[in-house]
Order: C-alpha cells, then structure tokens, then sequence
C-alpha cells in the first residue's frame, strides 16, 4: 500500500510540480520519517532545486532516507537531482 502512494504521490509531481510542492509542505515537516520520505520522493519527482535542498538542510533526518538494503538513497537521489536544478549559493552549501 505504501509504494502505491508513493507511486501516486511522484506522478501528481511530475503532473503538477509547483502545486505539488506547496502540498507536500506538511509531509515534509512531519516528524515521521515515512512521511518525510514521500515528501523526499516527491521533491525529487518535481525536479525541485532550492527549495529541496533548503529542505535537505533544514533536518539531518532528511539526509538518511531511503529503503531498509539502501538507508540514504532517496535522500541521495534527491541531492543529484536538486543539485542540477539549484542556484550556487544552495550548490556550495
């Protein structure tokens, strides 16, 4: 059932990334880490840049999510994406 929200979730993103980006504000500053990871899939489907990374930032939680054989790799995927997206200050940082 998770992976179907999280399937959902991604399209929606990748459909409508500015609004989608505005919805995921409460997954994203949730204290559970489930809800933080569909909020990391789903900056990462919208090909956030700044925001995503200011985000990445704002919690080491956000650093380490993932999936039980790969603990970082959402956060990792995340960071290759934001990263092609983002202006220099958020590059360096």
């Amino acid at each position: 059932m998770f992976g179907r929200v999280e399937k959902g979730l991604r399209r929606l993103a990748v459909l409508q990334p500015r609004e989608t980006v505005a919805m995921i504000r409460p997954l994203a500053d949730s204290d559970a880490d489930e809800l933080r990871f569909l909020a990391c899939r789903k900056f990462t489907a919208a090909r956030s840049g700044d925001t995503a990374v200011d985000w990445l930032f704002s919690d080491k939680r956000n650093l380490r999510l993932g999936w039980a054989d790969s603990p970082r790799r959402a956060s990792r995927e995340l960071i290759e994406v934001a990263t092609r997206r983002c202006d220099y200050e958020h590059l360096h940082a």
